[in-house]
């Protein structure tokens, strides 16, 4: 199935409940990545994407970012309650643009960057400083609390993944 917009959706009515592992620690053996925080995707029409998703599937509007002629380049959109579950962007799509990730601690950052790098995926890295996104829904990098991850720029294709901790 996929929205009008031409992204790719599922829909979940039941979900498998496991055993909580949080703080069993002799058992963690991965990176830690707790769960997907958000993801944001390039769309040429961010207004009706937008509009789509509160209109039909009930999401609620967080933040938006208008041009000089009121018209909406970005927004963020959430279910959950927390700052936004999607984020929409203005740009050449439907695309991926990123995963974003929690991990417990800022430590385990540099953890995936050495899984990475063992990985010899030394491109997939992006170390900080740096400003993730525009307008009010900005996130500051420091090079120890945010992590972004895989292809950038130059006309490269692909996504890449943030990887960070809010404390």
């Amino acid at each position: 199935m996929q929205d009008p917009f031409g992204f790719p959706i599922a829909f979940y009515y039941q979900s498998i409940r496991h055993k909580w592992l949080l703080q069993d620690y002799h058992l963690h053996s991965s990176t830690g990545i707790q769960r997907v925080d958000h993801c944001n995707m390039l769309t040429p029409d961010v207004d009706g994407m937008m509009r789509w998703y509160m209109e039909q599937l009930n999401f609620r509007l967080s933040e938006y970012s208008a041009d000089e002629h009121n018209e909406i380049w970005a927004a963020w959109i959430q279910r959950r309650g927390s700052v936004h579950d999607l984020a929409m962007t203005n740009g050449r799509g439907p695309r991926m643009h990123h995963f974003a990730y929690w991990v417990p601690e800022s430590s385990r950052i540099f953890q995936i960057c050495d899984v990475l790098g063992g990985a010899r995926e030394f491109t997939a890295i992006e170390r900080g400083p740096g400003v993730l996104g525009g307008g009010p829904g900005e996130i500051i990098t420091d090079g120890q609390h945010c992590l972004r991850v895989g292809a950038r720029g130059n006309g490269q294709r692909g996504q890449y993944t943030e990887v960070f901790h809010l404390s």
